[in-house]
């Protein structure tokens, strides 16, 4: 019978001896009744584990983060006592318990560090919760989730605690962010009713005909300066209908015309003889009054003329 000390053939298989807790196990069979050949075979196959550990050992040794390799490690012990092969088992394990200790202890401390240094990141995010800054506060708050994602796993018995912790702090802020958007863009909504209204009212003006007095449309101009303030650009969009709509009144009402007789066409708005022409009323430079430089003063109050009051609409947008 073909044997060593660390394997044997009995009749037609090819056992390896058991070691430590491990009992003696079946690893092959013998080809072509060939006990020595088949035996050998098993033999020189022990160097492919031998190699497998070699090559941990090299890996560990180069790594900057060296604790990642614990899990391969334990894997590697693992397939020691299931290798079909034949040879010396107990000096490889011996080697691969040694490196297991020390990644153990490595990991340990790196553990505890990480422990602190997600202390330190949750006392960040209160600070900055407390700040409620809910604009630019977001990327503070991003930046600092993946600080803590690199940050690694702190030790276990207080993993969950710490874990549960931060992602609290991170819950309320974006909760109460969401909010906050929320309760701005109804505000928003609020605001540019309110523009939308005095534009309205503006119309109605123009759809009395004759029968408009100046204080109304006064007014109207007196509450769109005091106007909140909106995205710059809506504002323009807005404010260019209110002056349309007002302008038109305004002239109809100094000029003494009739609301029937106006048309884009003829008189008014952007034609040819009033509106935002030379010599003709409304916005021109040195005809009727509204926005005329040193036209009548009762209308927009000069707003946007040389030379007249600087208040005229004023700057709603913000």
């Amino acid at each position: 019978m073909v044997s060593n000390e660390f394997g044997y053939v009995k009749g037609d298989k090819v056992y390896r001896k058991g070691f430590l807790d491990y009992p003696d196990r079946e690893i092959g069979e013998v080809k072509d009744n060939d006990e020595e050949t088949s035996f050998q075979y098993f033999v020189n196959r022990f160097s492919l584990i031998e190699k497998k550990v070699e090559d941990l050992e090299n890996a560990i040794a180069e790594a900057e983060n060296k604790g990642s390799y614990l899990m391969k490690l334990l894997h590697l012990k693992e397939m020691l006592s299931e290798f079909d092969a034949i040879g010396e088992y107990i000096p490889l394990l011996e080697r691969l318990k040694k490196h297991e200790g020390t990644l153990s202890e490595l990991i340990q401390t790196n553990r505890e560090r990480n422990l602190e240094i997600k202390k330190g990141l949750i006392t960040e995010a209160e600070i900055l919760n407390e700040k409620s800054d809910f604009d630019d506060g977001v990327d503070d708050f991003k930046e600092l989730k993946q600080r803590w994602i690199r940050t690694g796993a702190v030790v276990k018995e207080q993993e969950e605690e710490i874990e549960s912790k931060f992602q609290s702090i991170l819950d309320d802020y974006f909760t109460r962010r969401k909010e906050y958007k929320e309760e701005k863009k109804a505000l928003v909504a609020k605001q540019i009713e309110f523009y939308k209204e005095l534009i309205m009212e503006a119309k109605d003006l123009l759809n009395r005909r004759e029968d408009v007095e100046l204080p109304e449309l006064q007014e109207l101009q007196n509450k769109w300066k005091d106007g909140p303030q909106i995205n710059p650009r809506r504002y323009a969009m807005m404010v260019s209908k209110f002056k349309k709509v007002t302008g038109r009144v305004y002239k109809m009402r100094i000029k003494g015309e009739s609301m029937s007789s106006y048309s884009d066409r003829d008189r008014g708005g952007y034609g040819d003889r009033g509106g935002y022409n030379r010599g003709g009323g409304g916005y021109n430079r040195g005809g009727g009054g509204g926005y005329n430089r040193g036209g009548d003063r009762d209308g927009y109050g000069g707003g946007y003329n040389r030379g007249g009051d600087r208040d005229g609409y004023g700057n709603r947008s913000g």
